[in-house]
C-alpha cells in the first residue's frame, strides 16, 4: 500500500492531478452549500394586518355600490370594533385520556393560566391557537358622486347588511350631488 502511494507520489504528473482534485473537491464542497434549500418551518400565523382586512372590506363595499349605483366616484369608510380575539388551548379542555402526563403537564401548559403551550424547531413557545375571531364592523359610510337618491340608497343598505351581517343602523349612505 505505501509502495503504491510512493509511486502516485513520485512523479511530478500525478502530483499536480492530486492537487488539482483536490482542490476542485473543496470547492464542489463549498459551492453545493451556496444550492441548499433552507429547512420549511411551519409557523401558526400571529401577523394579522387589521389595517389589511379594512382596505380589503372598503375595496369589497365599494365594487358592491359601484355595481348597484352605476357612480365611479365612491368613497367607503370602515371602522372596526376592536383587534383580532384570539381563542386558545386550554389544558382542563384535554380529557384525561389523551393525556401524556409526562410531555403534557411538564413542556405544554403554562402555569398562569393552563394554555396549551407549543414549541417550534427554534425553540420559541406559544400558545396554542384554536381560532381567531376577526374584528367586528362598527359602523359603514358609504358617499357617492351623484345625487342623493333613497331608493339607491336603500338597495345598496339592503346589499350591505345581507354582506356584511351588521345592522342598518350602522350604515351611512348619501350621494354628494352631482350629475
Amino acid at each position: 500500500m505505501l509502495e503504491r502511494l510512493k509511486k502516485i507520489f513520485s512523479g511530478s504528473k500525478n502530483v499536480k492531478r492530486i492537487m488539482i482534485l483536490g482542490i476542485l473537491g473543496v470547492l464542489l464542497i463549498a459551492i453545493s452549500g451556496l444550492f441548499t434549500t433552507p429547512e420549511k418551518t411551519t409557523e401558526v400565523s400571529g401577523g394579522f394586518d387589521i389595517n389589511e382586512y379594512k382596505a380589503s372590506l372598503e375595496d369589497d363595499i365599494e365594487k358592491i355600490v359601484k355595481d348597484i349605483s352605476s357612480y365611479r366616484s365612491v368613497t367607503v369608510v370602515v371602522t372596526l370594533d376592536s383587534g383580532v380575539k384570539y381563542n386558545y388551548a386550554d389544558e382542563t379542555a384535554i380529557s384525561d385520556s389523551n393525556r401524556n402526563s409526562d410531555t403534557l403537564t411538564e413542556n405544554s401548559s403554562d402555569a398562569k393560566n393552563n394554555r396549551v403551550i407549543i414549541t417550534d424547531s427554534s425553540g420559541n413557545e406559544k400558545a396554542l391557537i384554536v381560532n381567531e375571531e376577526l374584528p367586528q364592523i362598527r359602523g359603514v359610510a358609504v358617499v357617492y358622486n351623484g345625487p342623493n337618491n333613497e331608493l339607491l340608497n336603500e338597495k345598496i343598505k339592503n346589499a350591505l347588511t345581507a354582506t356584511l351581517s351588521v345592522t342598518s343602523k350602522r350604515i351611512y349612505i348619501s350621494g354628494k350631488g352631482g350629475t
